[in-house]
């Protein structure tokens, strides 16, 4: 949405998973910490919806596990919604 999005991984074992998201501006001083638990009965899947961001701005993502960590993952939330804009969808398989 606009203000939230949902962000999920497959971690590479059971336990606690930590995501890091913070704006994508290349600052560190605002980065949100999560902790969630992968679990076998989820096939090791985590995820988890943050909320409280800003419309049309560009986050950064990481999960990571022990010594173990995911590549930085980008993505823009949706524009304000009375705002006119080009909105673009992609699809990774």
């Amino acid at each position: 949405t606009s203000t939230s999005a949902r962000l999920w991984a497959r971690a590479p074992r059971a336990g606690a998973v930590r995501l890091t998201l913070a704006v994508a501006d290349g600052s560190s001083a605002r980065a949100r910490t999560f902790v969630v638990r992968a679990t076998r009965a989820l096939d090791l899947t985590v995820q988890r919806t943050v909320g409280g961001l800003r419309p049309g701005t560009v986050y950064r993502y990481r999960f990571s596990q022990r010594d173990l960590g995911s590549p930085v993952g980008f993505f823009r939330t949706a524009p304000a919604p009375a705002t006119a804009a080009t909105v673009r969808f992609a699809i990774f398989a």
